[in-house]
C-alpha cells in the first residue's frame, strides 16, 4: 500500500532447547517461549502440543520458531525466532 512503512519481521536467532525429527517439505512455524539456561543465555523451547486444536497454547507462547524444510532439530542448533511483540507492533 503506497505510504506503508512496515516491513516483515526478523526476529533473531537463538539455540534450540529441544529435539525435532526431520521437518517436511514446509518450513514449520511451532508455537514457542524463550527460557534462560542458567547463564544467562536464551533459547527456544516449544509447547509439548503443536496441533492447530491447541490455538489457546498462541495466549501463552512468546512467538514462533521456525524450523526449515528438511531439517531435524538437536539441543543448541541455531533457530530464528519471531516474537509475536514483532508481528504485532
Amino acid at each position: 500500500m503506497l505510504g506503508n512503512d512496515s516491513s516483515q519481521p526478523t526476529g533473531f536467532q537463538a539455540p534450540a532447547y529441544f529435539k525435532a525429527d526431520k521437518s517436511g517439505e514446509r518450513q514449520e512455524y511451532i508455537r514457542a517461549n524463550l527460557y534462560s539456561d542458567g547463564n544467562g543465555r536464551l533459547g527456544i523451547k516449544p509447547f509439548d502440543n503443536q496441533s492447530s486444536g491447541v490455538v489457546a497454547s498462541l495466549s501463552y507462547a512468546q512467538g514462533l520458531a521456525i524450523i526449515p524444510p528438511y531439517t531435524s532439530v538437536a539441543h543448541s542448533d541455531i533457530l530464528q525466532f519471531i516474537p509475536f511483540s514483532e508481528l504485532l507492533g
